[in-house]
């Protein structure tokens, strides 16, 4: 059973293993002073997402609150229930598919982002998040986010946007997939967000695009031949 018992979730499984370990400081081992982790994974009867947790020192009141069951499990808990704001850096979602990771939107400054299947309909979500930059992210747990609503009625409208703007953006992905060759994804992504070229790797705009690093290359090469072809000759100079 373990000792993380208040890792349970009401929409999927958890399941993983704590660690606590006295900390090394000039060769000797400090009372009181610990690493405390929790290496988890879920849906814990089919696992698709892993986290690794690791507290340096962590603190409490009370002596138990310094163990990784107290300090690290609640934390994994509380990773995939949040809404996140990214006040800078940037942040990618995605999928995997045969050992592949397949990038399906990038998220900036000012930008919400969260697991909707999780946060809104009680489900493991089929998606991971990743951090690709440095970031400051602040979170709304649903708790918060339904408090907040009982409070200022407003706030409705946050959740209502999420889901929206989720669905807009989903049906224009699926429409550029499906009416537009990679070139012309490439081109209208450089058009309305270029931005993206300068802080994302090359990979995951492929995988974005739905191409290969070999292909994205090639279009990349392709425009700058033609710009250079269609230059003038003061633009040459």
């Amino acid at each position: 059973h373990g000792t993380a018992k208040n890792i349970n979730n009401p929409m999927y499984k958890i399941a993983g293993k704590t660690g606590t370990s006295q900390k090394l400081v000039n060769g000797k081992y400090r009372e009181g002073m610990y690493y405390t982790s929790f290496m988890g994974f879920f849906p814990a009867e089919s696992p698709k997402y892993s986290i690794a947790v690791v507290i340096d020192n962590p603190r409490g009141v009370k002596l138990e609150a310094l163990y990784a069951s107290d300090a690290c499990a609640p934390v994994f808990k509380e990773i995939a229930d949040k809404i996140y704001i990214v006040e800078s850096g940037s942040v990618r979602m995605g999928f995997e598919k045969d050992g592949k990771d397949i990038t399906m939107q990038f998220f900036f400054e000012n930008e919400l982002f969260t697991s909707v299947e999780s946060m809104f309909g009680n489900l493991p979500s089929n998606y991971f998040i990743e951090t690709i930059e440095q970031c400051t992210i602040y979170y709304l747990t649903k708790d918060m986010l339904n408090a907040m609503v009982l409070t200022l009625p407003e706030m409705a409208s946050v959740t209502t946007n999420i889901l929206m703007s989720r669905l807009i953006y989903y049906s224009n992905h699926l429409h550029s997939y499906l009416s537009e060759t990679p070139e012309q994804r490439f081109n209208s992504l450089l058009e309305n967000r270029p931005y993206i070229f300068m802080r994302v790797s090359q990979r995951h705009i492929a995988s974005y695009l739905g191409i290969t690093n070999v292909s994205l290359s090639r279009i990349k090469a392709r425009r700058t031949v033609t710009a250079e072809a269609t230059a003038t000759p003061a633009e040459k100079k």
